[in-house]
């Protein structure tokens, strides 16, 4: 029986809410194709920007370690670099790691008869047995980097909102609307507190077969304080609408000194958190 083809997928635009628009149709795209979407990153930076200082490349890059795993899904590949030379030098790397990479809507040049295709195309996507149900994919990871502007927290909170709510049927009872919550929390912190205007944040939602993590990542080394709201206020409620949305949640310092990440993880293997606990 053949093995369905996982994707890596990638959207880059000038603005937050574009580029997760961009993801969100490469998105409906790939899993049109038949591909089981393992990974996806939304990065907001204008195409003139060199792949390997995008910040949210940074992020998908590891995510390219297993090349027979899966294949790189984008719009087009004038999404990798504004010029020729740019987008050569990421194609050549890209080559290197033997990463095969695929365009949702590719431009003319991409689809003429002298470019190289990187992999047979046996290896494409198996077609959906008719009548069979949607496979839901074992793990996944979904991560938007976005300036730190307040406009761009409705669009953080946005994606969290459509990723958790795609996974509800895998989430166990989890409280979905209290971790869009708690995002929201974070994501307002880290624009207001964390980041001088137009410094990059990241929002990332990831799963696997026990756990569900959400983690905020902002430039400044400040760790959050929880403190109690008086009556009438209304701020210092973050950290305590964190808490209550999860069963664990902490800050981790980058080891550089440039920032941190603040995340909030909930067990969807009940029974195995228990007798763990337990133990």
């Amino acid at each position: 029986m053949p093995t369905t083809q996982t994707a890596v997928l990638y959207s880059c635009e000038p603005d937050a809410a574009a580029a997760i628009a961009a993801l969100d149709n490469l998105t409906r795209s790939a899993e049109a194709q038949g591909y089981a979407v393992r990974a996806a990153v939304a990065d907001t930076a204008a195409r003139c920007v060199p792949l390997p200082e995008r910040p949210g490349w940074r992020k998908l890059k590891p995510l390219l370690a297993d090349p027979a795993q899966d294949r790189l899904l984008v719009r087009s590949q004038t999404r990798l670099g504004w010029d020729d030379a740019h987008r050569a030098r990421a194609l050549d790397w890209l080559y290197e790691q033997k990463v095969e990479v695929r365009a949702t809507e590719p431009a003319a040049w991409e689809t003429a008869d002298w470019i190289r295709l990187w992999a047979n195309a046996e290896c494409g996507p198996a077609s959906a047995q008719a009548g069979a149900p949607p496979q839901t994919p074992a793990q996944g990871m979904c991560c938007a980097v976005f300036p730190a502007l307040e406009a761009n927290v409705r669009v953080a909170r946005g994606l969290a909102s459509q990723v958790l709510r795609s996974w509800v049927p895998v989430l166990n009872g989890v409280d979905v609307d209290m971790v869009v919550l708690a995002v929201s929390e974070l994501v307002t912190n880290a624009v207001i507190h964390g980041s001088r205007p137009g410094d990059p944040v990241a929002v990332s939602v990831e799963r696997d077969e026990r756990t569900l993590r959400v983690s905020v990542e902002d430039r400044s080394v400040a760790l959050p304080c929880p403190r109690a709201a008086g009556d009438g206020e209304d701020s210092g409620r973050g950290l305590g609408l964190v808490a209550a949305s999860a069963d664990r949640w902490g800050v981790i310092p980058r080891t550089d000194g440039t920032g941190k990440q603040v995340w909030l993880l909930n067990h969807l293997d009940r029974a195995h958190h228990r007798l763990v606990v337990a133990a």
